[in-house]
């Protein structure tokens, strides 16, 4: 009798410790089942980095696994990088000229979104000489591959250029006597 509650008990602790051993990070097994090679590095380091749950998060490791990905020259990760360095997130610093050369390399490999954020770099000059025409033609990059953020940097571009076209008009006051 002894043995066979042995043989049951180690059974139930088998089976315990292999649900508690192998409880899945749900983000990094879909990686896993989706992609390969820098693909799958870079989505698995993405989920150690965005994940809430506890048995994903590693933001060290996602840390240097992205930095790694954009060393090596994968363009999404230097498109995340680039967008890390715009908002500070990289040491929480801004750097606007990394971001600008990141971003660029990005945009070299049609990463859309990197279109929308050198166009913001280039409208508001930070990293770079402001230049509203450049500015423009990635918000329109962005726009045709489906950014929609790049349609509201043509507005603003398009209100930037009235600014400069007259500096010195003010809203005029209404309902005055």
């Amino acid at each position: 009798m002894f043995i066979k509650f042995l043989i049951l008990f180690i059974f139930v602790i088998g089976v315990l410790g292999q649900s508690i051993l192998f409880a899945e990070c749900l983000c990094i097994t879909k990686a896993q089942q989706t992609s390969k090679g820098q693909d799958l590095e870079f989505e698995t380091a993405r989920c150690q980095l965005e994940s809430n749950l506890s048995e994903c998060r590693n933001p060290e490791l996602g840390m240097k696994s992205i930095t790694s990905l954009s060393q090596s020259n994968y363009p999404k990760a230097q498109y995340l990088m680039g967008y890390w360095y715009m908002i500070g997130r990289v040491d929480n610093k801004i750097n606007y000229a990394m971001a600008l050369s990141l971003l660029t390399k990005a945009s070299d490999h049609n990463v859309i979104a990197a279109y929308h954020d050198l166009g913001w770099l280039y409208e508001t000059g930070n990293g770079t000489k402001l230049d509203l025409n450049t500015a423009e033609k990635l918000y329109l990059k962005a726009v045709s591959g489906g950014d929609i953020r790049g349609k509201l940097g043509l507005k603003r571009v398009e209100l930037a250029r009235l600014k400069l076209q007259y500096p010195h008009a003010t809203k005029k006051k209404t309902g005055q006597l």
